[in-house]
């Protein structure tokens, strides 16, 4: 029953019209999978998490320069990115898993990946993070090189928690639930018992 209510779930959650997600794809160096996800009426790093947590992931944690640059090319796209109005012009990216969990060594002290992963990686963009408003704490893709012009780039920020984004990254450690070997979601077809037991074993 567990098995079925997962699946269930899963499809539901590939089914949220506000988002537009694709199939999860395995990266080599670590077998882990990703999928990046367009939500086009923006989402906030909370509804991220939770989002991704729901199909059993959680927000990709760019641990490495390889790996960044693997994540930031699902998101390279410019349906993720948006234009900030003047006079902070800059290009705004999905969200990553990274947060500020106390705020005693601003800006660039105390960050951590949803994972508890070792924060020692980072690709911050020019002058960030630099806390602006005193009160930016989540991480997200972000460049301010070219102000005018959007400009997808691999570099991060810090942002406040209640920015609305155009999409986040999800991360699995294993074979994401509700998709099959092969990296194709399950359909309802496919949420039969013998179907389950063959994802589920």
């Amino acid at each position: 029953m567990r098995s079925l209510i997962v699946c269930l779930l899963t499809i539901s959650a590939l089914a949220v019209p506000s988002a537009g997600r694709s199939a999860p794809i395995q990266w080599s160096e670590n077998d882990h999978w990703y999928e990046a996800v367009h939500v086009p009426a923006g989402i906030t790093w909370d509804d991220a998490s939770i989002a991704a947590e729901a199909v059993g992931g959680y927000l990709a944690t760019s641990t490495s320069d390889a790996e960044n640059g693997f994540i930031f090319s699902l998101v390279a796209a410019p349906q993720f990115w948006y234009l900030g109005i003047a006079p902070f012009e800059y290009s705004f990216g999905p969200w990553l898993g990274g947060y500020q969990f106390d705020s005693g060594a601003e800006p660039a002290g105390h960050w951590r990946w949803v994972t508890e992963e070792p924060w020692i990686f980072t690709n911050w963009a020019a002058t960030e993070p630099n806390n602006s408003g005193g009160n930016e704490d989540r991480l997200h893709f972000f460049t301010n090189t070219n102000v005018g012009a959007l400009t997808p780039g691999s570099t991060w920020n810090d942002a406040p928690i209640a920015n609305s984004l155009r999409g986040y990254v999800i991360e699995w450690s294993g074979l994401p639930t509700g998709v099959d070997g092969s990296g194709s979601p399950v359909s309802w077809e496919q949420c039969s018992w013998g179907r389950i037991k063959s994802l589920h074993r």
